[in-house]
């Protein structure tokens, strides 16, 4: 378009300096010059329109990204949603039932590993409310075997640390408890809970090492035994 609209005003004014001794301009100069003026203002309209439109389509992405980088209340992981019925995850997926003693604390619950083609199993489980046989948690268990580990929720990856977890969420909104492992030369654990999103992380050593989607409720019921880490660490 740019390039006709320039071709145009090119020939014009070549036919006016090629005929302005023989042709009577003077007659038809007024039209002559507002045709010039057209062809020189039409395409810088165009051009501040176009422009415009570009800048706030530009904006509109800048805040659509800023807005999608923010964390968000979560209710589903790993192609699993809470209050599932488990007979539905069966159905979409294949799942290990787990020794659940060894990882949940509540007499009520079940747990499944749930494989993922590019996982497989024991690395992504559910806990389940065996009364209802209703999803009530989905986690990731980060890899120790020093292998890299992609999981990540709501921007927070496997190894990070847990000043950025209250960075990402901000501090009114995380809730952070404190507890020990046996298994761990009793390093203490913290949990990293965010119930506006239904979300915990546990930090050890301070990194990451599994995440959760949860509610508040589940949290409450299967972490109760835990306590402000300033009562766990004395300070």
């Amino acid at each position: 378009m740019w390039i006709g609209i320039g071709l145009i005003f090119i020939g014009f004014v070549m036919l006016y300096s090629a005929t302005k001794d023989r042709w009577n301009w003077g007659r038809f100069g007024s039209l002559a010059w507002k045709i010039i003026a057209a062809l020189i203002a039409i395409p810088i309209v165009i051009l501040m329109v176009v422009l415009a439109n570009e800048k706030l389509e530009s904006n509109a992405q800048k805040n659509k990204e800023i807005e999608d980088a923010k964390p968000k209340k979560l209710i589903g992981w790993y192609g699993v949603e809470l209050d599932e019925k488990l007979a539905d995850v069966k159905f979409k997926m294949a799942t290990r039932k787990m020794d659940a003693s060894k990882i949940t604390n509540s007499p009520e619950v079940d747990v499944y590993a749930i494989a993922r083609d590019d996982q497989g199993f024991g690395q992504n489980f559910i806990e389940v409310d065996s009364t209802v046989s209703k999803v009530e948690a989905i986690f990731h268990v980060c890899k120790y075997d020093g292998t890299t580990d992609y999981a990540s929720l709501n921007g927070i990856d496997c190894g990070a640390s847990g000043d950025f977890i209250v960075e990402r969420y901000g501090s009114s909104k995380t809730k952070i408890l404190c507890g020990t492992s046996k298994d761990l030369d009793a390093a203490v654990v913290r949990y990293y809970f965010l119930p506006d999103f239904n979300i915990y992380y546990t930090v050890i050593r301070n990194k990451v090492t599994d995440m959760s989607i949860l509610r508040a409720a589940f949290f409450n019921k299967e972490y109760a035994s835990l306590k402000p880490c300033d009562q766990i660490l004395g300070k």
